[in-house]
C-alpha cells in the first residue's frame, strides 16, 4: 500500500480545526431492535478495516509545511482504540442524545486512523445502537455510506467470505524524499492550476478573446459570490465549542412528492422545510434571507471513498407568511444557481494557498467566510433497502453533519423509505435547543401536506 496525498480541500479542513469551533466531525447513529454481539461486531470492524484502505491510515505532516498531509497505513494500529463498548445508565432517548453529543465533541487522536467505532448497549427494550464517528477528511457522507457497505450485510445471513479476514495492511517500506515530496507538490499545483491557464491561453481570434474576457469576468463574479465574507446573518452570531443533538424521521415518499409538485428534488423539499423551520421558530423579519451552506456533490461512478465535494451556499428569501411550495421553489433555483458557479474550479488551488499560510493567517480568513452564514444543511442518500449486521436488521440510520462554524447543521440520510433527520445545534447560538427542533419538525410538516 502506497502513501496517498491528502487533497488541499481536506488539508485545509485539518489545518482550521485547531479553532474547536470549526471542528468537522461526521457519525452516523446505527440502530436495531436487538443486541449485537460484540465478539462478532469486532470482527467485522477488524475485517472493514483492512478491506477500506483508509481506515487503516493515519495522517503523516510535512515537517516544513510545504507539501500537504499524505495518508500512510498506521504501523501500531491497534484495534482497540477504534472500537469501544459503552453501557447506558439509562436507556431513554434524552440520555442517549446526550451520550451522542458528548462522544462527537471529542477531538480525535491524530497520531493513530480518525475514527471510532462504539457499540452502545442498555437501550429501553433490550435494544442496542452503533456510533460511527469519523473525521471528515476520511470521507464525505456518500463515501461514509460506501464504506457501510463493506460492515453490513443485504440479508440476514453473512456472506461466508466476510468470516475471513484478509491479511493485514502494510506500509511501503519506502518512504518519499523532501525532494520527492517537493516535486509531487509543484505537479500537483500545476494541475490544480491547468483550467485557469486553459481559461487564460492566447485567443487566436476576436471571437475567442471575446469568450475569454466573458468566461474570466464570469469566474471573477462568481469567486465574489462564493468566497467574499456574507453580510450579518439572521441567526445569533455568538459561537462555542459545545453541541446539542437531536433527531426525528419522515416518510421519504412524501419529501420526494413534497419537491416533485415545484419541480424540484427531496434536497429542495428538505431545504425548504429547515428554513421554514429555522425562520419561524428566530421569529426573522418580513425581508430576511437565510443563509444556508450545503456540500455541492462532485462524486463519480469511479470515485471510490474520501471527499469529493464543493461548498455551496444557498440564500432563502421567506418573506411574510411564506407560502411553502414558493419556498421550495426558491430553494431549487438557488441550489441551480450554486451548482453552476464558474468558481467551483477555483476551490482546489484557493484551498492550496491557504493552507499554505501560518494558521495565525489562514484561520480569521476561514472563519469569516463562515462567520456569515445561518446553517448547513445537507442530504446524503443512503440504502434504498434494509441493511444487517451480526445478523439484526438496522431499524435507522441517522446522520450527524459537523457544524463548521455555523449556529446550526440539519442532515437527513434515507435509508429503506425514511428520511432520518438530525439537527445539531451551538448553544451559544441556539438557546431552545429543543424548541428549534420542534420547529424544524413543523416546516418539514408544512412542506409536506402544502397542497
Amino acid at each position: 500500500m502506497i502513501d496517498e496525498r491528502m487533497s488541499d480541500v481536506d488539508a485545509l479542513v485539518l489545518a482550521v480545526e485547531q479553532d474547536p469551533r470549526q471542528r468537522a466531525t461526521i457519525a452516523a447513529l446505527i440502530r436495531f431492535d436487538r443486541r449485537l454481539d460484540p465478539v462478532e461486531l469486532r470482527h467485522r470492524i477488524d475485517r472493514a478495516s483492512r478491506v477500506v484502505p483508509r481506515l487503516r491510515q493515519r495522517i503523516i505532516h510535512d515537517p516544513v509545511q510545504i507539501a500537504a498531509p499524505r495518508w500512510s497505513v498506521d504501523t501500531d494500529f491497534q484495534l482497540a482504540r477504534h472500537f469501544r463498548v459503552a453501557q447506558l445508565c439509562h436507556g431513554d432517548e434524552a440520555t442517549l442524545a446526550t451520550f451522542l453529543r458528548d462522544v462527537i465533541v471529542q477531538p480525535f487522536d491524530r497520531a493513530h486512523p480518525l475514527w471510532e467505532f462504539t457499540l452502545i448497549e442498555g437501550l429501553n427494550g433490550d435494544q442496542a445502537a452503533l456510533l460511527l464517528k469519523s473525521h471528515h477528511c476520511v470521507s464525505d457522507g456518500v463515501g461514509g455510506v460506501q464504506m457501510m457497505l463493506e460492515l453490513f450485510d443485504l440479508a440476514a445471513e453473512a456472506d461466508p467470505e466476510r468470516s475471513t479476514l484478509p491479511p493485514t495492511p502494510t506500509a511501503d517500506d519506502t518512504q518519499p524524499s523532501a525532494g520527492g515530496m517537493l516535486t509531487a507538490e509543484a505537479g500537483q499545483t500545476l494541475r490544480s492550476l491547468r483550467t485557469l491557464v486553459d481559461r487564460a491561453a492566447t485567443p487566436r481570434s476576436i471571437i475567442e478573446m471575446t469568450n475569454a474576457a466573458r468566461s474570466a469576468g464570469e469566474a471573477l463574479g462568481s469567486a465574489v459570490r462564493m468566497f467574499r465574507p456574507p453580510a450579518a446573518t439572521a441567526l445569533p452570531s455568538e459561537r462555542s465549542a459545545g453541541l446539542d443533538v437531536s433527531f426525528f424521521s419522515v416518510a421519504l415518499a412524501e419529501v420526494k412528492a413534497a419537491g416533485a409538485r415545484t419541480g424540484g428534488t427531496i434536497n429542495d423539499a428538505f431545504v425548504a422545510g429547515v428554513a421554514l423551520g429555522v425562520g419561524d421558530h428566530f421569529g426573522t423579519e418580513p425581508d430576511t434571507v437565510l443563509r444556508i451552506a450545503i456540500p455541492i456533490n462532485t462524486r463519480e461512478g469511479r470515485d471510490d471513498v474520501g471527499n469529493h465535494w464543493t461548498p455551496g451556499r444557498v440564500d432563502v428569501a421567506l418573506g411574510a407568511n411564506p407560502d411553502p411550495d414558493a419556498v421550495v421553489a426558491n430553494v431549487r433555483e438557488g441550489v441551480a444557481l450554486t451548482r453552476n458557479e464558474p468558481a467551483h474550479q477555483l476551490l482546489p488551488p484557493l484551498a492550496g494557498a491557504l493552507r499554505r499560510l501560518p494558521p495565525a493567517a489562514s484561520l480569521p480568513l476561514v472563519e469569516s467566510m463562515t462567520a456569515g452564514l445561518d446553517l448547513a444543511a445537507s442530504n446524503v442518500p443512503g440504502s434504498p433497502i434494509p441493511l444487517y449486521l451480526c445478523g439484526q436488521e438496522v431499524q435507522a440510520v441517522v446522520p450527524f453533519g459537523p457544524l463548521s462554524g455555523c449556529a446550526a447543521n440539519v442532515t437527513l440520510m434515507s435509508y429503506a423509505g425514511t428520511a432520518h433527520i438530525s439537527v445539531g445545534t451551538d448553544p451559544a447560538a441556539v438557546i431552545d435547543h429543543a424548541g428549534l427542533v420542534r420547529n424544524i419538525e413543523a416546516g418539514m410538516s408544512a412542506v409536506l401536506k402544502a397542497s
